[in-house]
C-alpha cells in the first residue's frame, strides 16, 4: 500500500511537469533536455558544477555536488536552476 502511495504522488509530480528523474549509469547518455541539448555525463556535469560554485574543477560528481551544498548553504536553488 506504501508502494501505491508513492507512485501515485510521483505520478502526479510528473503530470504536472514537477519531476527529474535520474537511473543508472549510462541510460541518459543520449537523452536530450528540456533546452534540446544533451545532457552532461557525470564528469562533464561535476566540471559545470565546479565551475558555478567557483572552485576548483573536479570530475568528482559527488565531491563537488557536496562542495557546493557545503559552500553554498544559501543558494541551493542555484544548483537545482
Amino acid at each position: 500500500m506504501q508502494n501505491d502511495i508513492i507512485f501515485n504522488k510521483l505520478l502526479n509530480k510528473i503530470n504536472v511537469g514537477k519531476a527529474i528523474l535520474f537511473v543508472g549509469a549510462g541510460f541518459s547518455k543520449d537523452s536530450i533536455n528540456v533546452s534540446d541539448n544533451n545532457l552532461p555525463l557525470a564528469k562533464e556535469l561535476s566540471i559545470q558544477i565546479s565551475n558555478l560554485g567557483q572552485f576548483g574543477q573536479s570530475e568528482d560528481l559527488k565531491y563537488t555536488s557536496n562542495r557546493y551544498f557545503i559552500e553554498h548553504q544559501d543558494d541551493k536553488k542555484g544548483l537545482l536552476d
